[in-house]
């Protein structure tokens, strides 16, 4: 077993902002299972070691352009990434046209996800991603061919077989992929038979992205306590379904301009709070859903903010959320939101609260700002607070 520092896939060596404490791991290697170039591990070595120097013309270059601002997804070419709050960080990548293969107009597109989480050292994960209809599950024309993963660069064991579904890639695979992508080569996806090109990959810009992603998850972690990774023991609240009868608590003179109320529903957490959520008659704000929340009997509902760390807050009790996209799954604590782009639902923002006895917290942020079919779980997380279960499920 040889222990090789720098190497993918982690994450050891790169630069940290001034005033911030060094984070040191290894990647550990089984040189009898991996019997792949040295080039690429040279590369990635460079790589980190030049990220680390202070003063280089690379580390100089993380300044401003590859440093990451909290709480936004970038674009490098071919590449969207981001971070979470937590210092978890995914790289997605959709590959663009052509790719300078003779045969590659018949080749479907697959996606590269790359992300790393939790302590420094941690092993980097690296996944293909089918992420449009014609590609990914039973809505393929081709859901049974597989290929085979840069068969040229596998020496003395087969090359992996893969079919248009995400998975995730071993450790020997991600190496093979990150030290192509990191040297500029295309990845192929060749037929089993014939070599035919089924299958054409992100490239462009990978470099650039994969420092920015590296960049700014060591910035975070120098910037985090070691007990910051550690979910905090606050727990999801769980309601109950109520039945609305007798004095109903809510104004509406800032939302339904004094009209009637629509599909209004009250939910109870303990302790006699209620969560309140309601349309407007009358044409009035159409398309809306607002939500209120009262404690205690003769009480007025009051409209419901809901915290977001970016905006501040989200006005969920005056200006409301879209009712075709907001859901609150009561019997877990959990309201989510969906800001879908215009006539889209593959792209945009998701976000998910849970209620607890502090009350509101954002618990998960979700974006995609290109609309290429992926769904909103396999978007990239900017934001996380884990709490603890509520549901019979959790």
């Amino acid at each position: 077993m040889a222990i090789v520092e720098h190497g993918t896939p982690s994450l050891e060596g790169i630069a940290r902002p001034p005033g911030t404490r060094e984070c040191k791991a290894v990647a550990i290697v089984h040189p009898e299972r991996l019997k792949i170039s040295g080039r690429g591990f040279a590369q990635l070595f460079w790589l980190a070691m030049t990220l680390a120097i202070p003063g280089t013309a690379a580390a100089k270059s993380l300044h401003p352009d590859y440093l990451l601002l909290r709480g936004e997804v970038q674009h490098y070419g071919d590449w969207l990434v981001g971070c979470d709050n937590s210092a978890a960080c995914t790289m997605i990548g959709f590959p663009g046209e052509g790719g300078g293969m003779p045969d590659e107009e018949e080749a479907r597109p697959i996606g590269i996800e790359i992300s790393a989480s939790g302590p420094a050292g941690s092993e980097v994960v690296v996944h293909l991603l089918p992420f449009d209809a014609t590609t990914k599950g039973a809505n393929s024309d081709q859901p049974a061919r597989a290929f085979l993963l840069d068969p040229g660069v596998w020496r003395e064991q087969a090359a992996p077989v893969h079919g248009f579904s995400r998975v995730r890639l071993s450790a020997e695979e991600a190496t093979v992929v990150l030290q192509r992508l990191e040297s500029g080569q295309p990845i192929l996806g060749r037929a089993v038979t014939g070599g035919k090109s089924l299958a054409r990959f992100p490239l462009k810009d990978f470099s650039r992205g994969f420092r920015a992603m590296l960049a700014r998850r060591a910035q975070l972690l120098g910037q985090l306590d070691r007990d910051a990774l550690v979910p905090r023991p606050l727990r999801r609240i769980a309601a109950m379904p109520v039945m609305v009868s007798g004095f109903v608590p809510i104004v509406t003179d800032n939302t339904c301009l004094n009209s009637s109320l629509l599909n209004l529903k009250r939910f109870r957490f303990q302790g006699d709070t209620d969560l309140w959520s309601y349309e407007c008659a009358d044409g009035n704000a159409p398309g809306k859903t607002f939500f209120a929340m009262s404690k205690g009997p003769g009480l007025h509902a009051l409209p419901l903010d809901l915290p977001e760390p970016r905006l501040g807050k989200v006005a969920a009790g005056r200006d409301g959320l879209a009712t075709a996209h907001v859901h609150f799954d009561w019997d877990f604590g959990v309201m989510r939101h969906y800001q879908f782009q215009s006539g889209r639902e593959d792209c945009g923002t998701m976000r998910a609260w849970g209620y607890t006895s502090q009350g509101w917290y954002l618990i998960e942020r979700r974006e995609m700002p290109l609309c290429k079919g992926l769904e909103p779980g396999d978007w990239i997380r900017t934001h996380s607070m884990p709490l603890g279960g509520a549901g019979p499920d959790d």
